[in-house]
Protein backbone atom coordinates (compact mmCIF):
# COMPACT_ATOMS: atom_id res chain seq x y z
CA UNK A 1 0.00 0.00 0.00
CA UNK A 2 1.32 3.65 -0.73
CA UNK A 3 0.00 6.90 0.15
CA UNK A 4 2.16 8.19 -2.98
CA UNK A 5 3.20 11.50 -0.58
CA UNK A 6 -0.04 12.34 -0.58
CA UNK A 7 -2.30 10.85 2.32
CA UNK A 8 -1.95 10.87 5.71
CA UNK A 9 -1.38 6.96 6.84
CA UNK A 10 -2.50 3.21 5.57
CA UNK A 11 -4.45 1.83 8.41
CA UNK A 12 -6.73 4.06 11.29
CA UNK A 13 -9.19 1.50 12.94
CA UNK A 14 -12.12 3.65 13.48
CA UNK A 15 -12.54 4.78 17.28
CA UNK A 16 -14.44 2.05 19.60
CA UNK A 17 -13.16 -0.95 17.76
CA UNK A 18 -10.62 -3.34 19.21
CA UNK A 19 -8.99 -6.71 18.69
CA UNK A 20 -7.83 -6.35 14.68
CA UNK A 21 -4.89 -8.09 13.42
CA UNK A 22 -2.80 -6.36 10.27
CA UNK A 23 -0.08 -8.75 9.09
CA UNK A 24 1.89 -9.14 6.26
CA UNK A 25 1.50 -5.86 4.46
CA UNK A 26 4.14 -3.00 2.98
CA UNK A 27 3.39 0.54 3.44
CA UNK A 28 5.01 3.38 2.04
CA UNK A 29 4.57 6.89 1.52
CA UNK A 30 2.20 7.76 4.16
CA UNK A 31 2.89 11.88 5.08
CA UNK A 32 1.75 14.89 6.60
CA UNK A 33 -0.65 16.60 4.14
CA UNK A 34 -1.56 20.26 4.36
CA UNK A 35 0.30 20.79 7.47
CA UNK A 36 -1.87 18.22 9.48
CA UNK A 37 0.20 15.92 11.48
CA UNK A 38 0.20 12.27 10.09
CA UNK A 39 -1.33 9.12 11.13
CA UNK A 40 1.68 6.78 11.11
CA UNK A 41 2.16 4.08 7.79
CA UNK A 42 0.39 1.96 10.71
CA UNK A 43 -1.95 2.71 13.58
CA UNK A 44 -4.54 0.32 15.54
CA UNK A 45 -6.78 0.44 18.73
CA UNK A 46 -6.60 -1.40 21.92
CA UNK A 47 -5.43 -5.39 21.68
CA UNK A 48 -4.12 -4.90 18.05
CA UNK A 49 -2.06 -6.94 17.10
CA UNK A 50 0.69 -5.50 13.93
CA UNK A 51 2.37 -8.82 12.66
CA UNK A 52 4.82 -9.44 9.90
CA UNK A 53 4.81 -5.80 8.62
CA UNK A 54 7.18 -3.97 6.39
CA UNK A 55 6.29 -0.03 7.54
CA UNK A 56 8.84 2.57 5.33
CA UNK A 57 9.02 5.71 3.80
CA UNK A 58 6.67 7.02 6.03
CA UNK A 59 6.40 10.33 8.41
CA UNK A 60 6.53 7.34 11.50
CA UNK A 61 6.61 3.79 11.25
CA UNK A 62 4.10 2.13 13.64
CA UNK A 63 2.04 4.33 16.53
CA UNK A 64 1.65 2.34 19.37
CA UNK A 65 -1.16 2.39 21.95
CA UNK A 66 -2.84 0.50 25.10
CA UNK A 67 -3.12 -3.01 25.25
CA UNK A 68 -1.10 -3.61 21.79
CA UNK A 69 1.41 -6.17 20.51
CA UNK A 70 3.90 -4.97 17.71
CA UNK A 71 5.37 -8.42 16.54
CA UNK A 72 8.46 -9.04 13.95
CA UNK A 73 7.72 -6.13 11.69
CA UNK A 74 10.45 -4.26 9.83
CA UNK A 75 10.54 -0.74 10.35
CA UNK A 76 12.77 1.20 8.43
CA UNK A 77 13.86 4.12 6.69
CA UNK A 78 11.34 6.73 8.12
CA UNK A 79 10.84 10.14 8.03
CA UNK A 80 11.08 10.67 11.65
CA UNK A 81 10.07 7.84 13.96
CA UNK A 82 10.45 4.20 13.32
CA UNK A 83 7.75 3.36 16.13
CA UNK A 84 6.13 5.58 18.30
CA UNK A 85 3.52 6.83 20.40
CA UNK A 86 1.97 6.56 23.92
CA UNK A 87 0.45 7.28 26.55
CA UNK A 88 -0.67 3.72 26.79
CA UNK A 89 -0.60 0.22 28.96
CA UNK A 90 0.17 -3.09 28.13
CA UNK A 91 2.47 -2.53 25.38
CA UNK A 92 4.67 -5.39 23.57
CA UNK A 93 7.25 -4.47 21.06
CA UNK A 94 9.15 -7.73 20.52
CA UNK A 95 10.65 -9.09 17.29
CA UNK A 96 11.24 -6.30 15.28
CA UNK A 97 13.68 -4.56 13.17
CA UNK A 98 13.87 -1.00 13.76
CA UNK A 99 16.56 0.44 11.15
CA UNK A 100 17.87 3.45 9.58
CA UNK A 101 14.87 5.70 10.73
CA UNK A 102 15.03 9.97 10.79
CA UNK A 103 15.88 10.10 7.01
CA UNK A 104 14.93 13.89 7.23
CA UNK A 105 17.46 14.45 9.76
CA UNK A 106 14.74 16.18 12.84
CA UNK A 107 16.89 17.36 16.06
CA UNK A 108 17.09 13.68 17.47
CA UNK A 109 17.27 15.79 20.81
CA UNK A 110 13.79 17.01 20.58
CA UNK A 111 11.48 14.71 18.54
CA UNK A 112 13.02 12.28 16.35
CA UNK A 113 14.87 9.05 16.09
CA UNK A 114 14.60 5.03 16.29
CA UNK A 115 11.93 5.27 19.01
CA UNK A 116 9.65 7.03 21.24
CA UNK A 117 7.05 6.49 23.47
CA UNK A 118 5.70 8.85 25.99
CA UNK A 119 3.88 8.33 29.21
CA UNK A 120 3.32 12.05 29.47
CA UNK A 121 0.49 13.43 32.54
CA UNK A 122 -1.57 10.61 32.04
CA UNK A 123 1.13 8.21 32.96
CA UNK A 124 2.01 4.76 31.04
CA UNK A 125 2.37 1.04 32.73
CA UNK A 126 3.74 -2.02 31.37
CA UNK A 127 6.03 -1.18 28.02
CA UNK A 128 7.91 -4.28 27.44
CA UNK A 129 10.52 -4.37 24.12
CA UNK A 130 12.20 -7.49 23.87
CA UNK A 131 13.77 -9.41 21.34
CA UNK A 132 14.12 -6.56 19.15
CA UNK A 133 17.06 -5.75 16.59
CA UNK A 134 17.59 -1.93 16.79
CA UNK A 135 20.10 -0.12 14.64
CA UNK A 136 21.52 2.65 12.58
CA UNK A 137 18.94 5.03 13.76
CA UNK A 138 19.42 9.12 13.58
CA UNK A 139 19.00 9.65 17.04
CA UNK A 140 17.91 7.12 19.93
CA UNK A 141 17.56 3.51 19.28
CA UNK A 142 14.43 2.54 22.26
CA UNK A 143 13.80 5.76 24.11
CA UNK A 144 11.02 6.22 27.08
CA UNK A 145 10.42 9.40 27.82
CA UNK A 146 7.85 10.52 31.18
CA UNK A 147 5.91 8.75 33.75
CA UNK A 148 6.74 5.32 32.32
CA UNK A 149 6.30 2.79 34.65
CA UNK A 150 7.15 -1.03 34.48
CA UNK A 151 8.79 -0.85 31.77
CA UNK A 152 11.06 -3.71 30.29
CA UNK A 153 13.93 -4.21 28.25
CA UNK A 154 15.21 -7.37 27.77
CA UNK A 155 17.29 -9.40 25.17
CA UNK A 156 17.79 -6.84 22.53
CA UNK A 157 20.03 -6.16 19.96
CA UNK A 158 21.29 -2.39 19.98
CA UNK A 159 24.14 -1.62 17.25
CA UNK A 160 24.75 2.12 15.56
CA UNK A 161 22.56 4.30 16.72
CA UNK A 162 23.31 8.57 16.76
CA UNK A 163 21.86 8.47 20.39
CA UNK A 164 21.61 6.30 23.51
CA UNK A 165 20.98 2.46 22.53
CA UNK A 166 18.06 2.75 25.41
CA UNK A 167 16.94 6.13 27.27
CA UNK A 168 14.87 6.01 29.90
CA UNK A 169 14.03 9.56 30.78
CA UNK A 170 12.18 11.40 33.67
CA UNK A 171 10.40 7.68 34.18
CA UNK A 172 9.59 5.10 37.40
CA UNK A 173 10.26 1.14 37.32
CA UNK A 174 12.62 -0.12 35.23
CA UNK A 175 14.47 -3.46 34.31
CA UNK A 176 17.29 -2.95 31.32
CA UNK A 177 18.37 -6.85 31.19
CA UNK A 178 20.39 -9.20 28.81
CA UNK A 179 21.09 -6.69 26.17
CA UNK A 180 23.60 -6.35 23.62
CA UNK A 181 24.60 -2.95 22.58
CA UNK A 182 27.66 -2.11 20.40
CA UNK A 183 28.52 1.60 18.68
CA UNK A 184 25.97 3.84 19.89
CA UNK A 185 25.86 7.53 21.03
CA UNK A 186 28.08 8.07 17.72
CA UNK A 187 27.30 11.20 17.44
CA UNK A 188 29.45 12.23 20.36
CA UNK A 189 32.31 9.54 19.27
CA UNK A 190 35.82 10.47 19.50
CA UNK A 191 34.41 13.84 21.23
CA UNK A 192 35.38 13.09 25.07
CA UNK A 193 32.41 14.38 26.47
CA UNK A 194 31.22 13.89 30.32
CA UNK A 195 28.01 11.48 31.24
CA UNK A 196 26.11 14.49 31.18
CA UNK A 197 26.13 14.43 27.01
CA UNK A 198 24.62 10.89 27.33
CA UNK A 199 25.45 7.08 26.74
CA UNK A 200 25.05 4.22 25.68
CA UNK A 201 22.60 3.07 28.52
CA UNK A 202 20.88 7.04 29.39
CA UNK A 203 18.79 7.35 33.08
CA UNK A 204 17.80 10.81 33.29
CA UNK A 205 15.61 11.81 36.60
CA UNK A 206 14.01 8.23 37.13
CA UNK A 207 13.53 6.00 40.17
CA UNK A 208 13.68 2.28 40.94
CA UNK A 209 15.85 1.16 38.07
CA UNK A 210 17.60 -2.16 37.75
CA UNK A 211 20.68 -2.26 35.07
CA UNK A 212 22.24 -6.02 34.76
CA UNK A 213 23.26 -8.80 32.31
CA UNK A 214 23.96 -6.18 29.82
CA UNK A 215 27.18 -6.75 27.39
CA UNK A 216 28.38 -2.96 26.04
CA UNK A 217 30.96 -2.13 23.71
CA UNK A 218 31.80 1.20 23.61
CA UNK A 219 34.39 2.30 21.57
CA UNK A 220 34.74 6.56 21.74
CA UNK A 221 31.84 7.10 23.37
CA UNK A 222 30.15 6.89 27.08
CA UNK A 223 28.95 3.21 28.59
CA UNK A 224 26.47 4.02 31.12
CA UNK A 225 25.56 7.05 32.39
CA UNK A 226 23.01 8.57 34.91
CA UNK A 227 22.09 11.52 35.56
CA UNK A 228 20.55 13.68 38.18
CA UNK A 229 19.67 16.96 36.80
CA UNK A 230 16.93 20.04 37.81
CA UNK A 231 14.55 19.91 36.07
CA UNK A 232 10.53 21.57 35.81
CA UNK A 233 8.55 18.30 35.41
CA UNK A 234 5.45 18.59 37.79
CA UNK A 235 4.79 16.45 41.15
CA UNK A 236 3.65 13.11 38.82
CA UNK A 237 7.44 13.01 37.32
CA UNK A 238 10.30 11.48 39.07
CA UNK A 239 11.85 15.28 40.94
CA UNK A 240 15.45 12.87 40.73
CA UNK A 241 17.15 10.10 40.72
CA UNK A 242 16.88 7.66 42.97
CA UNK A 243 17.32 3.97 43.88
CA UNK A 244 19.06 2.57 41.07
CA UNK A 245 21.28 -0.67 40.63
CA UNK A 246 23.72 -1.46 38.08
CA UNK A 247 25.39 -4.91 38.31
CA UNK A 248 26.67 -7.77 36.64
CA UNK A 249 27.11 -6.01 32.99
CA UNK A 250 30.00 -6.87 30.63
CA UNK A 251 31.36 -3.36 29.62
CA UNK A 252 34.07 -2.63 27.08
CA UNK A 253 35.52 0.65 26.95
CA UNK A 254 38.05 2.26 24.87
CA UNK A 255 39.14 5.69 24.62
CA UNK A 256 38.07 8.70 26.47
CA UNK A 257 34.72 7.39 27.58
CA UNK A 258 32.48 7.37 30.71
CA UNK A 259 30.63 5.11 33.03
CA UNK A 260 28.92 6.21 35.90
CA UNK A 261 26.78 8.90 37.76
CA UNK A 262 26.75 12.76 37.57
CA UNK A 263 24.40 15.18 39.15
CA UNK A 264 23.34 18.54 40.56
CA UNK A 265 22.72 16.71 44.09
CA UNK A 266 23.49 13.10 45.56
CA UNK A 267 20.82 11.15 44.35
CA UNK A 268 19.39 8.32 46.81
CA UNK A 269 20.11 4.85 46.96
CA UNK A 270 22.47 4.25 43.72
CA UNK A 271 25.36 1.53 43.54
CA UNK A 272 27.27 -0.29 41.07
CA UNK A 273 28.63 -3.86 41.76
CA UNK A 274 30.01 -6.63 40.57
CA UNK A 275 30.49 -5.28 36.81
CA UNK A 276 33.40 -6.38 34.50
CA UNK A 277 35.51 -3.70 32.83
CA UNK A 278 37.54 -4.07 29.86
CA UNK A 279 39.20 -1.16 29.45
CA UNK A 280 42.36 -0.17 26.94
CA UNK A 281 44.41 1.86 30.33
CA UNK A 282 43.34 0.65 33.69
CA UNK A 283 44.80 3.99 34.91
CA UNK A 284 42.80 6.06 33.02
CA UNK A 285 39.88 8.12 34.18
CA UNK A 286 37.03 6.16 32.59
CA UNK A 287 34.30 6.66 35.86
CA UNK A 288 32.16 9.58 36.83
CA UNK A 289 31.00 10.56 40.60
CA UNK A 290 29.10 13.81 39.89
CA UNK A 291 30.92 15.98 37.61
CA UNK A 292 34.19 14.39 38.08
CA UNK A 293 36.35 11.68 36.17
CA UNK A 294 37.97 9.45 38.56
CA UNK A 295 40.29 6.14 37.64
CA UNK A 296 39.46 2.58 39.28
CA UNK A 297 40.89 3.48 42.62
CA UNK A 298 39.08 6.01 43.41
CA UNK A 299 35.79 4.48 41.84
CA UNK A 300 36.31 1.22 44.32
CA UNK A 301 37.16 4.06 47.24
CA UNK A 302 34.18 5.53 46.74
CA UNK A 303 32.23 1.84 47.51
CA UNK A 304 31.38 1.36 44.07
CA UNK A 305 32.21 -2.03 42.49
CA UNK A 306 34.09 -3.62 45.32
CA UNK A 307 33.86 -7.20 44.03
CA UNK A 308 34.36 -5.95 40.42
CA UNK A 309 36.74 -6.74 37.72
CA UNK A 310 39.01 -4.57 35.80
CA UNK A 311 40.90 -5.82 32.90
CA UNK A 312 43.01 -4.50 29.66
CA UNK A 313 41.29 -5.43 26.10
Amino acid sequence: MTGLDQYRGAFNADHGTSRQLVKGFIVEHFVAVDGVWPLAGLQLRAYGVLEDNESRYNQTGIDVGSNQTIRANFVHHNRQYGISGGPGDNILIEGNEVAWNNTAHYDPNDDAGGSKIVGARAGMSYLTWRKNYVHDNYGQGIWTDGNARHTTYENNRIENNGGAGIDHEVSWDAVIRNNTFKNNNTFERGLGKSCWWGATIAVNNSQNVEIYGNEIEAVGTNAICIVNSQRTEPAMFPQNLANVSVHDNIIKMRGMVSFGMVGNTQPANISFKNNTYYVDNLSALNWAYFSDQINRGQWQAGGQDVTGKFLTW
